[in-house]
């Protein structure tokens, strides 16, 4: 036995398990396809339409779809979605073996509490990338669909944003899933997990905002949301990875922490 196989059997434990929330991938899925339909629900049929020589709303949509990042356009609707999935899927999943008591279990056959939660941590972190990777191209594939309907042009379209979009999609998701399997392990409870991180983005943060001008350059939300847009008005693109980084970092230290430290017969 080399020194991975404990770390490859944690992987394997944790994918079976993980493949009993598959209704969350399929989520994210249908989310991608919902989001570019109401991307590309333009409302009108571009510029030129009936001959008056203005430009309408509808117009400067269709200008904007057509640009070579219009590609991605139901992904900016999805991202924020595609991240709350991603610490729901972590959430349930950390929370659940302490919840039934199967914690006992598993640290019977793996007793090295890091290497298990370090397999926990991968699958994951796998299962995210590619749900985050099928949701994006299912963004890229309804939008050739539904563009022609809209009247609007596919010819400036590249693959370069596509890749951007991944890339930054997959770092937000392992960044909001990190989160979630924090407050999981800390609260023990899924419950108060989801609810803690879903209330801090739509509550919490918005109200420190309000009190903190330089909020939207340090806080959590506000950093994975200018990581899935590529760079904020606050947030420049590279100090927003990085943040994100040193987030996902800190949540899987203290996790680590928290696992080695604590009674599992709490």
């Amino acid at each position: 036995m080399n020194a991975f196989t404990p770390l490859v059997r944690s992987m394997r434990s944790e994918f079976v398990r993980v493949r009993r929330l598959w209704k969350l991938p399929v989520m994210g899925l249908a989310l991608g396809v919902v989001a570019t339909l109401l991307a590309f629900s333009t409302g009108g049929v571009g510029p030129g339409e009936a001959g008056s020589g203005t430009t309408t709303s509808a117009s400067v949509d269709v200008a904007a779809l057509a640009e070579p990042d219009g590609i991605v356009a139901g992904l900016d609707l999805a991202s924020n979605f595609v991240g709350l999935l991603a610490l729901v899927l972590w959430a349930l999943s950390m929370a659940r073996d302490f919840q039934n008591g199967a914690i006992r279990v598993l640290l019977v056959t793996q007793a090295r509490r890091g290497i298990f939660l370090g397999g926990k941590l991968l699958t994951l972190a796998a299962t995210a990338v590619v749900t985050t990777l099928a949701t994006v191209f299912v963004c890229v594939g309804t939008a050739f669909v539904v563009a022609p309907a809209q009247n609007v042009s596919i010819d400036a379209w590249t693959w370069s944003p596509v890749w951007s979009s991944l890339l930054n999609a997959c770092v937000g998701a392992i960044g909001w899933g990190a989160l979630g399997g924090l407050l999981a392990i800390v609260t023990r409870s899924s419950a108060a997990a989801i609810a803690g991180g879903v209330g801090y983005l739509l509550l919490g943060e918005p109200m420190l905002t309000r009190v903190w001008d330089g909020a939207a350059q340090w806080l959590p939300s506000s950093v994975l949301s200018a990581v899935f847009q590529g760079g904020s008005v606050e947030l420049e693109y590279r100090r927003a990875t990085l943040l994100a980084g040193l987030y996902v970092v800190l949540a899987v230290g203290v996790a680590h922490a928290v696992v080695i430290a604590r009674d599992v017969t709490d």
